[in-house]
């Protein structure tokens, strides 16, 4: 690696907001515990809203702090990234197991770049099966086995999203577009956080250095649901007023009108 010097390092507060994944949280912990980085330039906030044990399995791992917060991406990303003690800010998922090498990357390459955003990878872990691995070929999360930049291309002015599960922001740049949208409570915070960033002049970057590993939405029916909740944020991000809904050619009132004068003219002519 090249970059910073161990006494160089920037801090780095890595935030994981959390609802009921006691499953998981204590391997992506574990993984992020493990960082070859210096005890004392990070810290672990775990932001959660659960009903179950994961707050208590959180709180078993030292250094780690766990907050409270009412459930919702952006209003728990609010949460952990006001508490955070250092500048950079890296995001990623209960459901993700990170590289002992992902903070030393993250910093090498905001050091190369001088830059406020980026985005990486979230390939499926090594041991993934075949199901897992389908689902992976599909692209998502943040690119799946495809990689990320198979999804969102690079540009000469970057990339124009940074996928949630991994991603860093300087805190600078996040308080200067106020933060996660707290209407993006099911997802969709990502997008529009990016959409922000770029609007206010930031270019996001991307790094293959950057890398993760996210566990598949499996089994099929877990990944069935976890598509209508896109689908769902989708909608939510282009926010059609109702006006724009009614005049879409396939509002069903128009359909049936259509159909209704075919009938008149038939009949009657």
């Amino acid at each position: 690696m090249t970059g910073n010097s161990p006494d160089s390092l920037p801090g780095i507060s890595i935030i994981v907001i959390t609802l009921n994944e006691e499953a998981n949280i204590g391997p992506c912990l574990d993984s992020l515990t493990a960082q070859r980085y210096p005890a004392d330039r990070f810290e672990i906030i775990v932001v959660d809203a659960s009903t179950d044990r994961t707050a208590e399995i959180a709180a078993g791992y030292p250094g780690t702090r766990v907050i409270t917060s009412e459930k919702g991406f952006a209003r728990q990303k609010n949460a952990g990234w006001h508490a955070a003690r250092f500048d950079l800010l890296a995001f990623t998922d209960a459901d993700c197991l990170i590289p002992d090498t992902w903070l030393r990357s993250v910093a090498d390459t905001m050091a190369e770049t001088h830059i406020h955003a980026i985005g990486g990878d979230a390939f499926p872990p090594p041991e993934t099966g075949w199901l897992g691995r389908c689902i992976a070929a599909v692209g998502h999360p943040a690119g799946g086995s495809l990689g990320f930049d198979a999804n969102a291309p690079v540009g000469p002015d970057g990339i124009g999203f940074i996928a949630g599960c991994n991603s860093v922001f300087g805190k600078e740049a996040l308080a200067q577009v106020n933060g996660f949208d707290d209407a993006f409570q099911q997802g969709g915070e990502d997008v529009d956080i990016s959409r922000q960033l770029r609007k206010a002049g930031y270019t996001l970057y991307y790094s293959p250095d950057i890398f993760l590993y996210h566990k598949p939405h499996e089994p099929l029916g877990t990944y069935f649901l976890w598509n209508i909740g896109v689908g769902l944020t989708r909608w939510s991000l282009h926010r059609p007023g109702l006006l724009r809904i009614i005049f879409y050619p396939w509002f069903p009132v128009w359909p049936m009108l259509v159909f209704a004068g075919w009938v008149y003219l038939t009949v009657w002519f």
